[in-house]
């Protein structure tokens, strides 16, 4: 018997797209003010390739992309979401300008930052000592 793991997704008759949306040609370099049109662009992809069941997964950030993803395209059906924060948080890394700071949204919608929780930059952590 062969394992799951050593067929190819495809042989199992899954199409997949895998969505690079920072880091790259054009992109920012860290996740801020990413677009959320980059993932529908891929999900508009599958369903001209046939796909009438559309399931997208994410981890930490991308778990943040997917779930917000799925709220804004109904052709969606299924989300996984691997370690998701509960809220949308500021920015990790430069934007398209180059700018860390001030702290920005990760995610745009239709041309608007979503509405997030910043981090304190002068949050220091304490240390308790513990028997």
């Amino acid at each position: 018997m062969t394992r799951f793991d050593e067929v190819p997704i495809a042989a199992k008759g899954v199409t997949s797209v895998a969505v690079r949306y920072f880091g790259g040609d054009g992109q920012p370099l860290g996740l801020c003010e990413i677009d959320l049109q980059t993932f529908i662009l891929a999900v508009d992809r599958l369903v001209v390739e046939g796909c009438r069941q559309i399931a997208v997964v994410g981890t930490s950030k991308g778990a943040e992309a997917a779930l917000l993803t799925a709220i804004h395209d109904h052709r969606i059906n299924t989300v996984v979401a691997i370690s998701p924060s509960s809220v949308v948080w500021g920015n990790t890394g430069p934007g398209r300008d180059g700018d860390t700071w001030p702290q920005r949204s990760s995610w745009i919608y239709k041309g608007k930052p979503l509405p997030f929780i910043a981090s304190d930059p002068y949050w220091v952590r304490e240390y308790v000592a513990t028997r």
